[in-house]
């Protein structure tokens, strides 16, 4: 675990824009299991949702409680940790810090451990500095703040012929690695790290890329500092890459060499900035946003050709923004129960509206639009100013090749907007998603499966969905599940594989 924590050295902080929209929930286990495509799908329990242009087709009065939970390993955060904790993990921080603090470096006895230590920050700065590289989850039917404080309250929606009144919750949440790209020296002068010159302890390999320590010699900065000392800026560069060499540091990869560049350019400016005093470590964010909502709908042509909707939302947002410095982080326990810590959260209200329209093109095939958020609602952000959530469109069709002993129904959704995320710094999405239902037993029995894919990130894998349905006279039990075909392979702590993308939900509804 320490190890995985100290992988989590990574990339500075980076400012907050003002314009978001989170990834489009797929709100609803029936939705869910259809692989997340349910804009044309009518469904009346989470139509309010998807398309408020279908509530005026919810004829009787019943209760709907729902809850989900997603959770995304987005841009190759658990590969970029193992990498980091495989190297982490040979590398003892106690001496290393000792050394650092008491500025006691043997360049010749240490040699190994200094090119360990380049060789770390230089893959940290590589690996973990991806936009929209992190854990983001995202729930619904469930308040974050709630949760974390082991509290629960179920999120209802009611249907009234026609109206839908909901009470819903939905959650974001994302942990972010962060570094600090200053605090990167490991002494107070070049020749008191790296030492002053001369044949480096057997078994040091020979330097392999004379060309980028070349490249460092000829920096100014390096060039006035290693004068300055006393030494020969050449020698001393081929000194520092062949240490770095030594540590494991692909030094031919233009992205380890910019890395290995800043770490020269600190010790070379301000070798005060040890690295005993970096901030790095994560950032945790959370939203979670409460609505009270009531849905109508309106028949625009007779028969279903065309109906229109809205959705009218009191929203309440409370944002959560914390920087916990890796040296922090003694549990997993300690860390979660911080986000709610008292002044690092923000609470603030707003109304939203969402339209939809629906529109039967034949007896069988349907088409609708929704765009979730049309005023672009405010909210205070913990971490400065303000969330403003754009507008989201999305557009859906749905066949309808139903029999009276047999339904079936194919669905397929596209977000027509890319959707920014507020809690997952870089990260967008834009999802695809079709699915189909069969269901058997005059509708007794439901079978649902489908796919998804979020097409704005180079890192989103296909999920397959599936769901099943239960329905009996008054009462019917949803559930279903997601999950990406690759695992990721984890070897830190002893091997293990995980899904990039997963996902469970389940509803119960009830018929008056």
């Amino acid at each position: 675990m320490r190890y995985f924590i100290s992988c989590l050295v990574i990339l500075g902080i980076v400012s907050v824009g003002l314009v978001y929209s989170e990834e489009f929930i797929s709100y609803g286990p029936r939705v869910q299991g259809m692989g997340g495509a349910g804009v044309a799908l009518s469904d009346g329990p989470s139509a309010h949702y998807y398309n408020p242009a279908a509530t005026y087709k919810n004829k009787e009065i019943g209760l709907y409680i729902p809850f989900g939970f997603n959770l995304s390993l987005e841009g190759g955060i658990m590969e970029s940790v193992d990498t980091l904790s495989t190297i982490g993990g040979d590398i003892d921080w106690g001496v290393v810090m000792d050394n650092v603090i008491n500025n006691t470096w043997n360049p010749v006895t240490d040699a190994k451990l200094i090119g360990n230590v380049m060789n770390f920050f230089s893959i940290a700065d590589s690996e973990l500095s991806k936009k929209g590289q992190g854990v983001f989850v995202s729930v619904y039917g469930i308040n974050v703040a709630d949760a974390l404080e082991k509290k629960v309250k179920p999120a209802p929606v009611l249907l009234i012929r026609g109206l839908t009144v909901s009470i819903n919750s939905f959650g974001y949440a994302a942990i972010d690695p962060v570094a600090d790209e200053t605090n990167l020296s490991m002494g107070n002068t070049i020749s008191g790290t790296i030492g002053a010159g001369g044949q480096l302890p057997s078994p040091v390999p020979r330097l392999s890329n004379t060309a980028f320590a070349n490249e460092l010699a000829s920096q100014p900065l390096w060039q006035t500092s290693v004068e300055n000392e006393g030494n020969d800026p050449q020698q001393q560069a081929e000194r520092f890459v062949q240490l770095a060499e030594y540590g494991g540091a692909d030094t031919f990869d233009p992205v380890i060499q910019q890395s290995l560049i800043q770490i020269a350019r600190i010790l070379a400016l301000d070798p005060t900035k040890t690295i005993d005093k970096n901030t790095s470590g994560i950032i945790m964010n959370t939203l979670s946003i409460d609505e009270i909502a009531v849905s109508y709908s309106k028949e625009v042509l007779p028969a279903g050709l065309l109906s229109v909707g809205g959705t009218l939302k009191m929203m309440e947002a409370q944002s959560n923004r914390n920087v916990i410095n890796y040296k922090s982080l003694e549990s997993g326990e300690e860390t979660i129960e911080s986000i709610g810590a008292k002044g690092r959260s923000k609470t603030s209200s707003a109304f939203g509206l969402d339209v939809g329209g629906l529109c039967s093109f034949t007896k069988i095939l349907r088409g609708g639009l929704v765009i979730k958020n049309l005023n672009s609602p405010k909210f205070k952000y913990a971490g400065g100013g303000d969330i403003e959530l754009e507008p989201q469109m999305r557009a859906g069709v749905a066949l309808d090749l139903s029999t009276k002993l047999v339904g079936f129904i194919l669905t397929a959704d596209y977000d027509v907007t890319k959707n920014k995320s507020v809690v997952l710094d870089g990260y967008e999405s834009q999802m695809f998603g079709a699915g189909a239902e069969l269901m058997l037993g005059l509708g007794f029995l439901r079978i649902r499966a489908g796919m998804s894919q979020n097409m704005a990130s180079k890192f989103g894998e296909k999920v397959l969905t599936a769901g099943l349905g239960i329905r009996l006279l008054l009462l019917s039990i949803e559930v279903s599940g997601a999950m990406t075909p690759e695992t990721v392979v984890v070897e830190s702590g002893g091997e293990s594989k995980m899904p990039q993308r997963m996902a469970v939900s389940a509803a119960v509804a009830m018929k008056f």
